[in-house]
């Protein structure tokens, strides 16, 4: 592993990489797309089956562009199984775990409609001290930050080299530790991008599709980005 830091474009580089995925191997990213969707529009649990499903077909994707040029819809999900890696690509969901939970919170605290006395009494406090409307976004987006620091670099190390679950997480927050500025800047514009989309698909009446459509766009998009940075990575090495 190089310890090199990255400049920040390296972020914006990255993403363009992961772009670039989509129109040379649109049917590979698509498999992505395809199982992140219908795992966001599942009634009540879409959330947990996401982040279950999310890590299996990132390594997939990454696995498979990886091993070759091939597009395949169904050599993303082959390399996900048939490699065998799956089960401790599936570890890598506790930290979005952490997320869904997290996100969870949210929701219970801003809808204050009495689900049980302890957030109704969390919400009552926020309000008085009138920053529950600002601190609650920007614990979101720090905790989703955080967990894209944790799986950035160590989804493609379980992926492609078999690295335990654990150690991946922690040689991979390492990682993103001495590549901050680049990570942060990858999360800046990845973040942007979802809400902008997520305000268009609305003002175009999408409605409860819209969760599942701006993960069409962005998990396929963000597991190429992760495969990009894994191999620059490696040509440092």
């Amino acid at each position: 592993m190089s310890d090199r830091t990255t400049p920040a474009q390296a972020g914006l580089e990255w993403l363009w990489s992961g772009a670039q995925v989509w129109t040379s191997r649109p049917k590979s990213m698509a498999a992505v797309a395809i199982a992140c969707a219908v795992a966001a529009l599942v009634p009540w649990i879409g959330g947990l089956l996401s982040a279950l499903v999310a890590p299996v077909s990132y390594g997939g994707l990454i696995h498979w562009l990886e091993q070759t040029r091939q597009d395949s819809i169904r050599g993303p999900v082959d390399a996900a199984i048939g490699s065998g890696r799956w089960q401790r690509a599936l570890v890598l969901s506790a930290p979005l775990l952490v997320l869904w939970l997290f996100s969870l919170m949210v929701g219970a605290l801003f809808a204050g409609d009495g689900q049980t006395s302890a957030v109704a009494g969390s919400n009552l406090a926020l309000a008085r001290l009138g920053i529950g409307t600002l601190l609650l976004p920007v614990l979101m987006v720090a905790v989703l930050v955080g967990v894209l620091m944790a799986l950035f670099f160590s989804v493609p190390d379980v992926a492609l080299r078999d690295v335990e679950p654990v150690k991946a997480i922690r040689d991979g927050w390492r990682t993103s530790m001495q590549n901050l500025p680049a990570l942060l800047v990858l999360a800046g514009a990845l973040i942007l991008v979802m809400l902008l989309f997520s305000m268009l698909l609305v003002s175009l009446g999408a409605g409860l599709l819209t969760g599942a459509l701006v993960a069409v766009l962005v998990h396929p998009w963000l597991a190429a980005s992760m495969w990009a940075a894994d191999r620059d990575r490696r040509r440092d090495d």
